[in-house]
């Protein structure tokens, strides 16, 4: 079954044959910013590999495939064509060189059961302390994890236009702290996840994150591209706990200086607890 599809990594743009079975972690709608007009379909796939890709369905095509396209589906993708990037994109959700180009030839077909064991999801996390180095890097947007760390954080509506809201709070990952402003539909949707959850200890993973600087202060904010998951049954969530627990070992560890006399002497008891830390 493994050996029927191509993985991502291995797709060049020689290869026009390629057949890859792949889920859709992330579908939104390219809108122009100044004339509003819809522009086409972006997808973030993902293949059992945990290899992501960036893939584009233009306006005209999108009839062909909005029906069966769906977020975090899978499919077998077949007969499309592969572009490098032309290094002038910005705000990009993937840092694959290549993109994925849908055309009228190109097959999508959902499939029923996962045969390729694909995860739900795939991130490329980054650390809260090297958020401030991408506010200079336009090209890409960041994944990020971190314990929400604002109890009780609320929309707040605009008095101008009750249309427009802002959810501000701040994330944490034991060491450092980030701010982080989602607007209008999207925070209200995060607000209502957080209250549906009912947890007192949340932890959110934000997949591409847009980096800010408002009043000298660095903010992650919301694209069209952004998506937020609470708690995910995902390994990432338990690596970050993991090393949570060891940074709040190390802040309440002992630090007695030992010679190598005093740790000759040491106790059988002694080894034991230091291996279970």
């Amino acid at each position: 079954m493994f050996n029927r599809f191509d993985t991502l990594l291995s797709l060049t743009t020689e290869k026009t044959d390629a057949s890859i079975c792949v889920r859709a972690q992330a579908v939104w709608k390219g809108i122009n910013r100044k004339t509003k007009e819809f522009r086409g379909y972006n997808i973030v796939f993902i293949d059992n590999e945990n290899c992501r890709i960036h893939a584009f369905i233009s306006d005209k095509l999108s009839y062909l495939f909005e029906a069966c396209l769906k977020e975090g589906e899978v499919y077998v993708l077949s007969t499309f064509q592969l572009k490098s990037c032309d290094g002038e994109e910005t705000n990009r959700a993937v840092r694959n060189e290549k993109h994925i180009y849908f055309e009228a030839q190109t097959k999508l077909n959902p499939l029923k059961e996962n045969v390729c064991d694909i995860d739900q999801y795939a991130f490329d996390l980054f650390h809260l302390q090297d958020v401030d180095t991408f506010l200079t890097d336009t090209r890409f947007l960041i994944d990020v994890i971190g314990i929400v760390d604002t109890p009780n954080a609320k929309c707040v509506y605009s008095k101008e236009d009750p249309t427009k809201s802002l959810m501000k709070f701040k994330i944490a990952d034991g060491r450092f702290k980030v701010n982080v402003t989602f607007f209008n539909e999207f925070g209200e949707s995060f607000e209502k996840a957080l209250n549906d959850i009912g947890e007192e200890s949340v932890v959110v993973i934000i997949a591409s994150a847009k980096p800010n600087k408002y009043d000298g202060e660095t903010v992650l904010t919301n694209f069209p591209a952004t998506r937020f998951y609470l708690n995910p049954k995902h390994y990432s969530l338990n690596n970050f706990l993991r090393s949570m627990t060891l940074m709040d070992c190390e802040e309440h560890r002992d630090m007695k200086i030992y010679t190598i006399e005093d740790i000759k002497n040491l106790s059988n008891d002694y080894i034991e607890v230091c291996a279970q830390s």
